[in-house]
């Protein structure tokens, strides 16, 4: 799978509350750095922390891909990402992201690595 896909792919799970397509989308040594110094590092804790930002509203997203490069085994994949996030019982907030994922393949498999969001 191509690396924008994949990228696309996890957001997607992200707006469906799919735990198991984000957690399938990550390498086992995922490390999320997310806006409010918010790091997540494994799997288990991306699970904890998705598990109860999900029961606080929906998601809906937009990209804008601004660059891709591969390096060796690497894939460096830098966009903008528009958040819609509709919160329980509070009025929507649309929110901009730059975003940076580093994709690594793992037996054979682009898998995402790392991610920071700012």
């Amino acid at each position: 799978m191509q690396a924008r896909a994949l990228v696309i792919q996890y957001a997607d799970n992200l707006a469906k509350k799919n735990i198991e397509g984000i957690l399938n989308a990550l390498s086992d040594d995922v490390q999320l750095k997310l806006r409010d110094g918010i790091s997540l590092e494994g799997k288990s804790i991306v699970r904890d922390f998705y598990e109860k930002s999900f029961a606080k509203g929906d998601y809906t997203f937009s990209h804008e891909f601004l660059d891709e490069k591969v390096v060796a085994d690497l894939t460096f994949v830098n966009g903008k990402l528009n958040k819609n996030y509709i919160r329980v019982g509070k009025q929507a907030e649309i929110t901009i992201y730059y975003f940076s994922f580093i994709l690594k393949k793992v037996a054979g498999e682009l898998k995402l690595w790392q991610l920071r969001v700012v």
